[in-house]
């Protein structure tokens, strides 16, 4: 067999698990919504929807390192350096983990006073209690 057939084999592969993810996701968050929807009512879920968008915000301090990650990852792999690999993956975990919480910590009470703008008044409790919630959830 000859690598440009196993090559266009691993293409074929890879695009077909990228259209299986997409569509998997897309109905997770089709049957999410509807369970929201039915359980805790329209508004709730704009509340909802409002305060994981905020809290995901965060979720641009990677600033790229996730797609140089994997840039690393595919070369050193391809060398068969697993060590290298590991300590790149480790590495990039802790970094992103310690900033992006020194960030959510930072934007927690910024928030508290953000959503208030954009929330009548009988929203934000229930907001405010959703928060922590959203953080951690962009947090990991």
């Amino acid at each position: 067999m000859n690598t440009g057939n196993i090559n266009r084999r691993q293409t074929i592969l890879n695009a077909s698990m990228a259209v299986a993810q997409v569509c998997a996701m897309g109905a997770a968050y089709f049957f999410i919504y509807a369970f929201l929807l039915r359980t805790i009512g329209v508004e709730k879920v704009g509340i909802w929807s409002l305060v994981m968008a905020s809290a995901s915000v965060n979720r641009v301090a990677n600033f790229g390192l996730s797609a140089s990650v994997i840039k690393f990852v595919a070369k050193y792999a391809a060398r068969d350096e697993h060590v290298t690999v590991t300590k790149l993956l480790q590495t990039a975990l802790i970094s992103v983990s310690i900033f992006v919480a020194l960030l959510l910590s930072l934007f927690y009470p910024l928030a508290k006073l953000i959503l208030p703008t954009f929330l009548e008044p009988w929203a934000i409790p229930d907001a405010l209690s959703i928060l922590p919630f959203a953080m951690i959830s962009v947090w990991l």
